[in-house]
């Protein structure tokens, strides 16, 4: 093999790298802006899953404040009938 063959058979092959190496690189823009996109999509869907606890914590103290209400104005009700009678009694001897 001449010196010339072996330039150009080098030159052939280091040319070769060259384009491999393009594809590379193009191939990790690629996933760069797939990872970018990806984590744009987490941070939508972290800031969608706050905002459903949010509401979870907003609908749960509803129906806790509700709960105790009736619980509470369950009891008055029940007994609304001796408490009238009791007042009503009061308002007579006055």
């Amino acid at each position: 093999m001449s010196e010339l063959e072996f330039q150009s058979q080098v030159l052939t092959e280091l040319r070769g790298i060259n384009q491999r190496l393009d594809h590379l690189e193009n191939d990790l823009q690629l996933i760069k802006g797939d990872l970018a996109a990806s984590t744009q999509r987490m941070d939508k869907w972290e800031e969608r899953f706050f905002q459903l606890s949010r509401d979870n914590l907003i609908i749960a103290r509803t129906v806790i404040v509700a709960a105790a209400s009736v619980v509470i104005f369950g009891n008055l009700l029940q007994n609304a009938d001796a408490i009238i009678g009791a007042v009503t009694k009061l308002l007579d001897r006055a």
